[in-house]
């Protein structure tokens, strides 16, 4: 998904939805997952893989 494919999808489906830090704590509720392994740095490939992996799966264990 392209960042245009993305903005697109968030217009549509949630619109006026502003996303900036701190996200999670604008909400009451919410749970919390890490998907990023803190120690190594953001966009180490092997940081970026294993985000992909875990995010694919809480997708897939939420449907």
């Amino acid at each position: 998904m392209t960042i245009k494919e993305l903005n697109y999808f968030l217009n549509n489906h949630f619109d006026d939805l502003v996303l900036r830090p701190p996200l999670f704590h604008l909400w009451d509720i919410g749970i919390r997952f890490d998907i990023a392994d803190s120690s190594l740095d953001f966009f180490e490939e092997k940081n970026i893989s294993q985000m992909y992996k875990r995010t694919l799966t809480l997708h897939k264990t939420s449907q």
